[in-house]
């Protein structure tokens, strides 16, 4: 098994609780971050509503759930088994696939990506980014927010196998998308490791190549 396949194995373990109780818990835990989320990443100043959106690693229940949009997809390697045990937010279709190779998606399909805590989950920013910029619309959106260096810093290291930084990241893109908005923060304010939360990153892009 490959460090990328535990790493699955490790995150579908954090999500598939044994009861109701618990699973509701976990899904209170991570939505309540959702509205800080979008004003970090620039979206609660977008009207989405008319727009196509994709949204990279959403998980049992992704951002999507608050986010409007006319059409709206989430694309995880875990979707067949999150199925089993969360219900997908209200108005998305979930997609089983990675983001380095979204072939169920044609060019310039999408209005808006996003990924949230997602780009150090997968086996290849480079490739996925690459893909992001296949499918997204000349002129569409790309927001992103991670934790910066998750996996070195973060107490759920076997679940983060890449790591991210702001220089790392704009490495990966500044050749694709313009920045249009880009904000340093934390993520959460939870006491841990002597520390506050951890740095994050949040960014909103407009593609610029076509």
């Amino acid at each position: 098994m490959s460090k990328w396949e535990e790493a699955q194995k490790e995150e579908l373990k954090s999500w598939l609780l044994t009861t109701e109780k618990g699973r509701k818990e976990k899904i209170f835990r991570e939505t309540i971050r959702y509205p800080r989320l979008l004003r970090e990443m620039g979206l609660d100043r977008i009207d989405t509503s008319e727009m196509k959106i994709l949204d990279i690693g959403g998980g049992p229940i992704g951002i999507l759930d608050i986010l409007p949009g006319k059409e709206k997809y989430s694309i995880d390697p875990l979707n067949s088994e999150y199925e089993k045990y969360y219900r997908p937010p209200k108005g998305t279709e979930r997609v089983y696939g990675i983001a380095e190779s979204m072939n169920m998606f044609g060019d310039n399909a999408f209005d808006l990506v996003v990924c949230t805590n997602a780009i150090d989950h997968v086996q290849d920013p480079k490739e996925m980014i690459e893909e992001i910029k296949r499918v997204i619309k000349y002129s569409g959106l790309f927001a992103v927010h991670f934790v910066i260096n998750n996996a070195f810093e973060s107490r759920n290291q076997d679940t983060h196998i890449i790591n991210i930084d702001e220089e790392i990241f704009h490495n990966m893109v500044d050749d694709m998308f313009e920045t249009v908005w880009d904000l340093k923060t934390r993520y959460g304010w939870q006491f841990y490791n002597k520390k506050r939360g951890l740095p994050a990153y949040s960014w909103l892009g407009r593609k610029v190549v076509k």
